[in-house]
């Protein structure tokens, strides 16, 4: 059954092809990894049945939240909020926890690595076909086929220390080579999108990872490498925080540091005035623009998000999915540090450093809510609840 995970690691970044029916539209990935769902749930229906009943705790909380989003949904119903709630939170929950019910063993941890190189080969080649078309934004950062550089970002860094792994245990020399070219070119990409929070989410990341899956005898055998690596990163980081720098500084008041600042003092405002039941899904936007006039800098364009996943719950939802989101959140890094503790498997401590990355990165953009993003999340949070 090797190609059906292929061939949703195809699918995960396709989220921009959508294929219009007539009444809605469904996003390719979404279509694709729903029949790979179904097909695990035939094959591994006592596999999936034991976890559920194992399990009960995730079960519980992915309810609660599942329940409050549904909520929110009739707070003010529109097509655009039910689109939201489907494809961004029900279906991606769903198919995460179908996925990691019938995924739970050795040989299929194998090959959801070689998935996670599939993934990002899938990326890498949009991405080049992006550049040689001049696909850049109007201040010269890469997005590629999706909507902004910081979500390009956002579906890139969650795996990275996970890939990083899997190439430092891999034995076989061409493969890995391989491994560490897609590597080189994934960080290629990220310094491309110029994603300032993205490449300090993942340098967390990074820090969390590294002393557990590099020894200190390894790092001595491989100083150079390591040098090398660690100077290169130094001046490209270097390079691009004077190059940002000197944008902000030419106009700091339509930066976009100040403009989020601004974002998010309009959202508390508004966040106040409905604090428990918030204003339903897909309601941002227009709610926000009626408030912005009222404070300066006035910014003219389109604001689709609160550039910060908390905020963005909490208006959406009121304070209960706000809160169920951050107790789902505290919860899988308890339960990853106690699983490390009990059973000394650094592989928890990977997943640790990815699932922080979403959440750091959540402070400034809206990780979460997105298709891509949405299932990396919840496939991580899942793993990471998931009793041993």
């Amino acid at each position: 059954m090797d190609w059906i995970i292929y061939f949703c690691a195809i699918s995960l970044p396709l989220e921009f092809i959508r294929l219009n029916f007539k009444y809605f539209t469904v996003s390719i990935t979404s279509l694709n990894l729903i029949i790979g769902a179904t097909v695990f749930s035939f094959l591994y229906k006592n596999k999936i049945v034991k976890f559920l009943k194992k399990n009960k705790i995730v079960i519980y909380l992915l309810g609660f939240f599942g329940t409050f989003i549904l909520i929110s949904l009739f707070i003010k119903f529109s097509l655009h909020a039910t689109g939201i709630l489907v494809e961004w939170f029900f279906i991606p929950i769903i198919v995460s926890s179908i996925l990691v019910a019938s995924l739970n063993n050795t040989k299929f941890e194998k090959k959801i690595y070689n998935a996670i190189g599939i993934y990002f080969s899938v990326i890498i080649f949009i991405s080049i076909i992006s550049i040689l078309n001049l696909d850049f934004t109007y201040d010269g950062r890469l997005k590629s086929a999706w909507h902004s550089p910081n979500y390009l970002a956002m579906i890139i860094t969650p795996l990275i220390p996970v890939f990083i792994w899997h190439i430092s245990r891999f034995k076989g020399c061409v493969l890995k080579n391989i491994n560490s070219y897609i590597l080189i070119g994934i960080f290629c990409l990220i310094i491309m999108s110029q994603s300032i929070f993205g490449i300090i989410s993942l340098v967390i990341g990074l820090s969390i990872m590294v002393p557990y899956v590099f020894s200190t005898k390894i790092i001595k055998k491989h100083r150079k490498i390591f040098l090398i690596v660690a100077i290169v990163f130094l001046i490209t980081i270097t390079f691009l925080f004077f190059s940002r720098g000197i944008t902000f500084m030419q106009n700091v008041e339509r930066s976009s540091l100040m403009s989020r600042i601004n974002i998010w003092n309009v959202t508390k405002d508004l966040i106040v005035d409905k604090s428990l039941i918030g204003y339903g899904l897909g309601t941002f936007q227009d709610i926000y623009l009626k408030r912005q006039i009222f404070y300066k800098p006035y910014l003219e364009w389109a604001v689709p998000s609160t550039h910060n996943v908390y905020l963005m719950l909490w208006f959406s939802g009121g304070f209960f999915l706000f809160f169920i989101f951050v107790l789902i959140y505290f919860y899988s890094l308890f339960s990853l540090i106690r699983k490390f503790l009990i059973s000394k498997n650094e592989k928890y401590i990977i997943i640790l450093a990815s699932t922080s990355i979403i959440i750091i990165h959540g402070l400034v953009d809206t990780t979460v809510f997105g298709i891509t993003d949405a299932y990396l999340f919840w496939l991580l949070a899942i793993l990471s609840l998931k009793r041993l």
